[in-house]
């Protein structure tokens, strides 16, 4: 079977689940909303994240961050241009102890050779538990902020439709 890039999530309710890679299948991500350059997503942490005090991990926290300023910033460059993490900052508020978390993203600016985002992670409550910046870069690919190519037409995924409604 070959599985499209996004697919609508099994799951009740749930919006459309991102399928691109295994770690975003291991996080079990999902397409909560967005505008030009900014994503909302919701992960659901693997149990083997949970500390023995019921805290999520500095680690797990850090990856979904990562992740949705990757999928922000693959939002505004060119279909094939890659973008690698160059450095990764997280500034940890409060403990997560749960597993479902929400973060937005945002690309904070793209340039030739490297783009800059930013993300916050909250709880199911809204409160704000880590706070994240990352610039990227990679690609032989310029940047653009051009309307690109939907890989499924009407699915919402990493590079979203509402990328054409600004």
């Amino acid at each position: 079977r070959t599985v499209s890039r996004c697919e609508p999530s099994i799951r009740q309710g749930a919006p459309a689940a991102l399928i691109a890679s295994p770690v975003l299948r291991q996080f079990v991500a999902r397409f909560t909303g967005g505008s030009a350059a900014a994503l909302s997503l919701r992960f659901t942490v693997p149990a083997e994240s949970v500390q023995g005090n019921e805290v999520v991990s500095g680690g797990a926290v850090s990856t979904v961050l990562d992740l949705a300023m990757a999928l922000a910033v693959l939002s505004k460059i060119e279909p094939g241009a890659t973008c690698s993490t160059l450095s990764l900052t997280v500034n940890f508020l409060s403990p997560l102890r749960e597993a479902d978390v929400t973060v937005e993203s945002r690309v904070d600016r793209v340039g030739k050779r490297a783009a800059f985002a930013s993300a916050t992670a909250s709880d199911t409550a809204g409160r704000i538990v880590a706070q994240s910046v990352r610039p990227c870069g990679g690609g032989s690919a310029q940047a653009r902020a051009t309307r690109m190519p939907h890989p499924a037409p009407g699915v919402p995924c990493c590079r979203a439709e509402f990328a054409a409604r600004r």
